[in-house]
């Protein structure tokens, strides 16, 4: 039964490939027993449609150019790249983007680059830590290849951005058959999108509370999280984003720092590179306590347009501490926002912890403190798989896209104001009531006195007026008399 099966993949696959009717590419292999691998241009000269004259040397050209792929009977798989700048800037690529499996099982990874020789403009590289397959037919859906960025000849980011990888796209599904210990290549072109402008950035949530924290060594306590996103445009128009796939690198950071006892401790980790996948159903939910039996409720989805993350990102709390009430507004940055506002996307794909304190040393004086940050440090983020819908139609596209780091700022803001809260109005209102009836107890015979005293001289005052009128009555008369 086994043999019947394997007899028909052959036939399927040597039916498949003398439909397409392409030229054969050959077996560019190597042997590994003396760790020597081939020239890569001798390796291109065999294929029978390889023109060597097609490639000229351009010391203004600074891509790569993906030329072919190839397995070693090692199981190794080679790259072969035109360089057209040469040997001049000794340029290299650094990584791929390919997938081993196409239609619903498309997941392009990220795989590093070794360069193994060189001719002229042709590079020749291995994809390390990749064992090729023992699959008869054999997938490698290529996506992009990275070169290491170069200010002075690749577009300088937005500021406060800085990027490690720049991409070049390849955009070429390889099949590769074994048929009768033979290996046959053949490819086709396929569709990607490319990542046209891009913004790397956090959002930190903490409880803003910098004051003093009574019965405690500590002079302030921010705990809290770290949201990260990455906004961008594509050269596609997307009317529905279903799915994505991110790839970042992820490092713990630690500070001691004292002035006083002249302490800088920085504890870097090593670098993880981190693959997460994003779906528009995503949501996620943060609390944050902030110290005063209450927390701030954090809630959005994974996979956001510009215009539902800017106005979700602007948030205000109200907290009543009793007396008082606290104010918390929380607003993305004027000069975030500004790049920001010319994004169409924004993918949410990771939350990490941040805890910023800081403790008076052991009987020392209040002012000797040990400041300490804990965090995450999020960068080389790339975008590698876009799922997306436009006019009624799905596609699962591989990504053209950079390797880049945003600023350790955050992209917003937290304000924190007091102010008197209801019960704080009522207790000042029956305070001042309180105050002036003592003082009106405590003065009450001098107001009666004051009262009879005054209605005293205002019944003076009337019968002096009438008097005064009366007179004037009277003096007419007395006068005709005399």
């Amino acid at each position: 039964m086994k043999k019947k099966i394997k007899v028909h993949i052959r036939l399927i696959c040597l039916f498949l490939f003398l439909l397409m009717l392409v030229p054969i590419i050959p077996n560019l292999n190597t042997s590994a027993d003396n760790i020597v691998y081939s020239n890569g241009l001798d390796d291109l000269k065999k294929a029978e449609n390889f023109d060597e004259e097609k490639y000229v040397l351009n010391e203004k050209d600074y891509s790569m150019q993906f030329l072919q792929i190839a397995e070693s009977v090692n199981k190794e798989l080679f790259v072969y790249v035109y360089q057209p700048t040469g040997q001049k800037y000794n340029l290299l690529a650094t990584s791929i983007s390919f997938s081993t499996g196409i239609n619903d099982n498309f997941y392009p990874q990220i795989y590093k680059l070794k360069k193994l020789n060189s001719n002229g403009v042709f590079y020749k590289y291995l994809v390390e830590d990749f064992k090729v397959k023992d699959d008869v037919l054999r997938y490698y859906d290529m996506v992009s290849i990275f070169r290491k960025y170069n200010s002075n000849y690749d577009e300088k980011p937005a500021e406060g951005q800085t990027v490690s990888e720049v991409s070049f796209e390849i955009g070429k599904l390889w099949t590769v058959c074994t048929l009768n210990d033979k290996v046959y290549y053949n490819y086709e072109e396929t569709q990607t999108i490319e990542i046209t402008d891009k913004y790397v950035g956090f959002v930190r949530y903490d409880d803003g509370y910098t004051g003093l924290i009574p019965g405690s060594k500590l002079s302030f306590h921010k705990p809290g999280y770290d949201s990260h996103f990455v906004a961008f445009n594509t050269d596609k128009p997307i009317e529905k984003l279903l799915e994505a796939t991110v790839i970042y690198d992820s490092q713990l950071y630690h500070l001691d720092e004292s002035k006083t006892v002249g302490r800088n401790e920085k504890f870097y980790s090593v670098e993880k590179e981190n693959v997460v996948e994003l779906n528009e159903k995503d949501r996620v939910a943060i609390k944050v306590p902030n110290g005063w039996f209450n927390s701030y409720n954090y809630d959005f989805e994974r996979i956001q347009t510009i215009d539902e993350f800017l106005s979700g990102e602007d948030r205000n709390y109200v907290f009543n501490m009793g007396v008082f009430n606290k104010n918390t507004d929380i607003r993305i940055t004027d000069s975030a926002k500004e790049e920001l506002e010319t994004k169409q996307w924004v993918l949410r794909f990771v939350e990490t912890r941040y805890e910023d304190f800081e403790k008076r040393l052991s009987g020392s004086l209040a002012w000797d403190k040990v400041h300490t940050v804990n965090k995450t440090l999020i960068g080389n983020v790339s975008i590698l798989r876009l799922k997306f819908e436009t006019d009624g139609i799905i596609y699962n596209l591989g990504v053209i896209d950079n390797k880049q780091t945003g600023s350790d700022i955050p992209s917003n803001e937290t304000k924190v104001s007091y102010s008197i809260s209801n019960l704080g109005r009522m207790l000042i209102l029956i305070g001042i009531s309180i105050v002036l009836l003592v003082l009106f107890i405590a003065f009450f015979p001098h107001i009666i006195n004051l009262i009879i005293w005054c209605i005293k001289m205002l019944f003076k005052f009337v019968c002096w007026i009438f008097k005064g009128l009366w007179w004037l009555i009277k003096l007419p008369f007395e006068i005709f008399r005399k």
